[in-house]
């Protein structure tokens, strides 16, 4: 265990445990590389034992990583993680960042886009707000201490999701669904917790069938009916959703994980850019 990553992480008011394992892990840690030729040799999460949560990061046996603890914000209860990571030449293959710290009642782990540059806890929580946030931050003249709250005017945060005003949008009745799961996709199906709105709207966006946490578009899921014997087809049932949809809620945003957020009025629904980060495949932490 590294001294120092172990001090940054304690100075955060956390824990850490840093070990290698054979892969392939049971946290889906793989060795191999991806298109980008960038080793999936790391994996983050939020584990528990007998003393509360604690940070768990897991490098294949034979991984050449560099961590470096870019910036730390004790008051805040956030650090700014950065791993480099080297072939068996030393030659530098690339780097991923993570902001990792305190969220309402838990520990957890976000990868931030390598396309924007950062080097702070600041940095890295601008960089994970859409772009639709920031307009809306600037339209409504945020101030610069207001940006990292949960709750102000230019919006309401719940975990990834952000909740913009949209004092304009008047839906008619039937379009309303109530109890609406909001779930986000890692591009092979949808994962984590949902996050559940007493009313929404979905505006575009594609149907898709859901089954054993795939979507399927409707060409896709006939083809994948076909291919199962006629017997077992009986027994397959999946559930239909819309996907790259204009959402929009209004009042209770409930989620186990998250203190129960009203909305008076309708928002937009917009989610944070970790999607975005090749690195969120390193994070199994999911809410």
């Amino acid at each position: 265990m590294s001294s120092g990553l172990d001090l940054a992480f304690n100075k955060m008011g956390s824990r850490v445990l840093l070990h290698t394992v054979q892969p392939p892990s049971h946290m889906r840690t793989i060795a191999a590389r991806d298109k980008n030729n960038f080793p999936s040799d790391v994996a983050l999460n939020v584990l528990r034992d007998e003393n509360g949560e604690y940070f768990d990061i897991r490098q294949t046996h034979d991984a050449r990583v560099e961590y470096i603890v870019m910036d730390v914000k004790p008051d805040d209860r956030h650090l700014l993680l950065m791993t480099r990571h080297f072939d068996n030449n030393n030659k530098l293959l690339g780097k991923q960042k993570f902001l990792m710290g305190h969220d309402e009642r838990h520990w957890f782990v976000a990868a931030v886009p390598e396309t924007v540059p950062v080097s702070s806890v600041k940095q890295a929580k601008e960089a994970l707000k859409p772009t639709e946030v920031h307009r809306h931050q600037q339209a409504v003249g945020l101030k610069t201490k207001e940006l990292s709250k949960r709750h102000n005017k230019a919006f309401i945060r719940q975990g990834e999701w952000f909740f913009v005003p949209a004092p304009n949008y008047r839906p008619v009745s039937f379009m309303i669904r109530k109890n609406e799961p909001l779930v986000r996709s890692n591009g092979r199906g949808f994962i984590g917790k949902p996050h559940i709105a007493e009313e929404a709207c979905r505006v575009g966006g594609t149907d898709v069938v859901v089954y054993e946490g795939k979507s399927y578009n409707q060409s896709e899921w006939q083809n994948f009916l076909r291919s199962i014997a006629t017997k077992e087809r009986r027994t397959v049932e999946g559930t239909r959703m819309v996907r790259d949809a204009r959402v929009y809620v209004r009042g209770k945003i409930s989620h186990p994980d998250h203190k129960t957020i009203h909305l008076d009025g309708w928002h937009r629904v917009l989610m944070n850019t970790e999607n975005r980060a090749v690195s969120m495949r390193s994070v199994t932490f999911l809410d």
